[in-house]
């Protein structure tokens, strides 16, 4: 097995071992971080306001992913660095 290999391999492993029966679906999670993903792009840790939310990341990389790509635009526009899209 090669490295790249064994390395998802132990984060699946860490990730089975630290399951709990409260654990969130993705459904779940995308549903309730919409409710606090501006107070995140203000600077308050995710995982003071929904620590299951936070744990959900740690596992699902798609989760993750969509997060932060969010999280960026979300920064970038209450910057005002976001870019604007000409409309045609």
């Amino acid at each position: 097995m090669n490295n790249h290999a064994e390395n998802k391999l132990d984060q699946l492993l860490s990730c089975l071992s630290t399951t709990h029966g409260d654990e969130m679906d993705c459904k779940s999670c995308d549903e309730q971080l919409d409710k606090v993903i501006d107070k995140v792009a203000e600077g308050v840790e995710l995982s003071e306001l929904l620590p299951l939310v936070a744990q959900h990341f740690e596992c699902c990389k798609d989760c993750r992913e969509e997060y932060e790509a969010l999280l960026s635009v979300l920064i970038a526009e209450n910057s005002g660095t976001l870019p604007l899209i000409a409309e045609e």
